[in-house]
């Protein structure tokens, strides 16, 4: 892997991410409705239910 792609594929300063509100809501109407978020954290959930990290 070069230089750089791995400033690219690591230039997050935390491991933490999160679904963009707007992108959730289209997907939600065409998809949903949505009742889980499986990668979230209580600060970024974007359903009543969702796993976090342990």
């Amino acid at each position: 892997m070069d230089k750089n792609t791995k400033l690219v594929m690591f230039s997050s300063k935390t491991g933490n991410w999160a679904t963009p509100q707007d992108f959730f809501l289209k997907l939600d109407w065409r998809f949903g409705p949505f009742d889980l978020d499986p990668c979230a954290s209580p600060s970024n959930a974007k359903c009543m239910n969702f796993f976090t990290e342990a």
